[in-house]
C-alpha cells in the first residue's frame, strides 16, 4: 500500500538522480497499462552511470534502438528494446495479444521500429513526468539501428546513466529487457513550495469557467479579408506587353476618391472572385503617417474630377487607336410648356363629310330571323 519496493543495487546514479529505479518501475507499469493486451509486470531494475562509449558497445546484437537526441539533432542517449519485447508490441497491435512465449532473436526491420516507437515515447513522458522535468530528450522519428556500435562514436558525453528493466509481458509467457541510456545531466525537477495554511485560506475562489460561445459570437469574432482596390484602367495590348520595371502607369484623374473595399473570404484565406455587388466607396489618405481610407457614402466620388451636380450623362469609355475618349451626350431637353403649344386643327363640321354608299346586298335588320330560345 506504501508502494515499498526493494532497494536495487546501484552505482553512484541513485546520488545523481534521487529515486530513479522507483520512478522508472512506475514509468514501465504505467506505460504497459496504456497498451491493451501486453500484461507488463516489472520484475527487476538496476541503474549505474557508465562511460558513454562502453555503454552504447555493450547493447545486445541484434536489438532494437531508438536514438535520443538534444535540440540541436545531436545523439545523447537512447531506448533498447530486445527482440522478444518487439516481437510482443508488433502482436499486441495486430493480433490484440502477446502470442506465447518468445521466439529467436531477428533483426528489426523499419516495421518493427514504427510499432516500437509509441511505447518508446510513452515511456520517455511517463519517466519524465515522474522526474518533473518538461522533457528528457527527443526520440528520433525517422532513425532506428540494431545496435548501439555507431551511437558510441557519435554521442559526446563521457557519461551516461543507464536504467536496465527486467520485465514480463502476456501474464507471464515473455521474459524481455528495457534499457535506457539518459543524459548524464539528467537532474529531477524540483517540487513546488508547500503552501501556508493561512495562505491558502486567503486564497481566491477559482474563477468561474468562461460561458459557453454561441454560434453567433464565433461568426462574428471571424477575421474577414477587406481589399482597397483603385478604380480600373485600360491599356492598349502594346503599351500592356511591354512593360518592364521602373514604367509609370498613369491613373485618371480623381482615382484616389475612387477607391472601393472588396470583401473576402473568412480567416484571411485566398480571396474569391470579385464582384462589383457589396464594394464601400473609399478615398485614399493618411492617418498617424500611415496610408488610410476613409468610408464615403457614394456621393462625393466623382467620375475623373468632374462635378456630380452638372447636367450631363456620362456614357461608356470607348477604347480606339488613339487611346480611352471619354464621350459625353447632353440632357435630353424637356417637353415644352401645354400654354406654348400649337393649337390642333379644328374637326370638319358634319355637314361637310360625304355620304355613305349603299349597300344592297347586306338585309335589312328587320329581316333578320329570330334567334333560337336557350
Amino acid at each position: 500500500m506504501a508502494r515499498l519496493i526493494a532497494p536495487a543495487a546501484t552505482d553512484g546514479a541513485a546520488e545523481a538522480v534521487p529515486g530513479l529505479v522507483a520512478m522508472t518501475r512506475d514509468a514501465l507499469n504505467r506505460t504497459g497499462a496504456r497498451m491493451a493486451g501486453l500484461d507488463v509486470e516489472v520484475t527487476a531494475c538496476d541503474t549505474d552511470r557508465p562511460d558513454a562509449g562502453p555503454a552504447f558497445e555493450a547493447l545486445p546484437d541484434p536489438t532494437m534502438v531508438l536514438p535520443l537526441t538534444a535540440a540541436d539533432g545531436a545523439p545523447v542517449g537512447a531506448i533498447a528494446i530486445d527482440c522478444a519485447l518487439v516481437d510482443a508490441l508488433v502482436e499486441v497491435q495486430t493480433l490484440g495479444r502477446v502470442d506465447g512465449p518468445g521466439r529467436a532473436a531477428r533483426k528489426p526491420t523499419r516495421i518493427d521500429a514504427a510499432l516500437s516507437r509509441p511505447f518508446a515515447a510513452a515511456l520517455l513522458g511517463e519517466l519524465a513526468e515522474a522526474l518533473g522535468v518538461t522533457r528528457i530528450a527527443k526520440l528520433d522519428p525517422a532513425r532506428h539501428l540494431t545496435s548501439g556500435r555507431s551511437l558510441a562514436l557519435d554521442v559526446r558525453a563521457e557519461t551516461v546513466i543507464r536504467c536496465t528493466a527486467s520485465l514480463t509481458v502476456g501474464m507471464g509467457a515473455r521474459d524481455v529487457t528495457v534499457i535506457l541510456l539518459l543524459p548524464a545531466s539528467l537532474r529531477p525537477g524540483l517540487p513546488a513550495p508547500a503552501a501556508e495554511p493561512a495562505a491558502a485560506a486567503k486564497a481566491p475562489p477559482p474563477a468561474a469557467p468562461p460561458p459557453a460561445r454561441t454560434p453567433e459570437d464565433v461568426l462574428s469574432n471571424g477575421r474577414v479579408r477587406l481589399e482597397a482596390m483603385l478604380p480600373p484602367i485600360t491599356l492598349p495590348l502594346s503599351q500592356l506587353v511591354g512593360l518592364k520595371v521602373g514604367d509609370t502607369i498613369p491613373l485618371p484623374a480623381g482615382a484616389l476618391s475612387r477607391l472601393t473595399l472588396c470583401g473576402g473570404t473568412l480567416g484571411g484565406g485566398r480571396p474569391g472572385p470579385r464582384r462589383s455587388a457589396g464594394t464601400i466607396p473609399g478615398r485614399l489618405g493618411q492617418k498617424n503617417g500611415l496610408r488610410a481610407v476613409k468610408v464615403g457614402d457614394g456621393g462625393e466620388a466623382s467620375v475623373d474630377g468632374a462635378d456630380p451636380s452638372e447636367e450631363t450623362a456620362t456614357l461608356p469609355v470607348l477604347t480606339g487607336a488613339a487611346g480611352t475618349v471619354p464621350a459625353q451626350a447632353p440632357k435630353a431637353p424637356a417637353l415644352p410648356d401645354s400654354a406654348h403649344r400649337t393649337p390642333a386643327a379644328p374637326m370638319p363640321a358634319a355637314a361637310d363629310l360625304p355620304d355613305l354608299p349603299d349597300l344592297p346586298d347586306l338585309p335589312d335588320l328587320d329581316d333578320l330571323p329570330d334567334l333560337p330560345a336557350l
